[in-house]
């Protein structure tokens, strides 16, 4: 039996049948590139028998790059901008070395929306 779009019983860690991001970038005219991206989760039906299938899940992530000089830049984002939680599976999730509670964070977003601001600086 595949376990492409399943999780739980045999399949353990959820493997869902589509997993795509879409990137779409402008380099502006003003030393500026500002990106979007959009990452998307197919659904994935629970195995275990306790009615807990993950909804697909679309992130919305902004960034931008502004190249102050030849050796200094500044990157600034938010991933998940519209602080898309991940799906609930319950008890089932874990604890165990692919669920971390009630989630799987390492396939969804488990931190929610978050800015982020740097400065890079070559000498």
């Amino acid at each position: 039996e595949s376990c492409e779009g399943a999780w739980g019983a045999t399949c353990g860690y959820p493997t869902p049948d589509r997993q795509s991001n879409l990137r779409t970038t402008w380099n502006t005219p003003w030393n500026l590139q500002l990106s979007a991206l959009w990452r998307f989760i197919d659904e994935v039906q629970d195995r275990n028998g306790n009615g807990r299938d993950l909804d697909a899940t679309n992130y919305f992530d902004l960034a931008a790059i502004w190249d102050v000089a030849d050796w200094a830049s500044v990157r600034s984002g938010v991933t998940n901008v519209f602080d898309e939680a991940p799906p609930i599976a319950g008890n089932a999730a874990g604890p165990s070395i692919y669920g971390n509670g009630n989630i799987f964070p390492g396939l969804y977003d488990a931190l929610g929306r978050y800015w982020y601001l740097a400065l890079s600086l070559d000498f």
